[in-house]
């Protein structure tokens, strides 16, 4: 999985007027233009992408998109095949 890919895919759809590339999984999210309520979007396509249950996801506290990476490592029940495929989930 590319997960810089899949994060910046995610980020685009979360924030797509002001979206900002997402260079290094080791960048902070706030330094990307999202807020709070970004960030809570964020992780919950993230959730919904690799199956993890909303009571886990509501302990998802990333600073960085590496930090999101180690969590959906951790707490995957399905990983897809590529961000392509991930965010087609979202997509619908």
């Amino acid at each position: 999985m590319n997960y810089l890919e899949l994060f910046n895919g995610l980020a685009q759809r979360v924030k797509p007027v002001t979206y900002k590339e997402i260079p290094a999984l080791n960048a902070r999210l706030r330094d990307h233009g999202l807020d709070s309520l970004d960030i809570v979007l964020l992780c919950v396509y993230a959730c919904e992408v690799f199956g993890i249950s909303e009571e886990v996801g509501k302990t998802l506290n990333p600073v960085s998109f590496e930090d999101l990476r180690q969590f959906v490592e951790q707490h995957a029940t399905r990983t897809p095949s590529s961000a392509v495929a991930a965010l087609a989930l979202i997509d619908g």
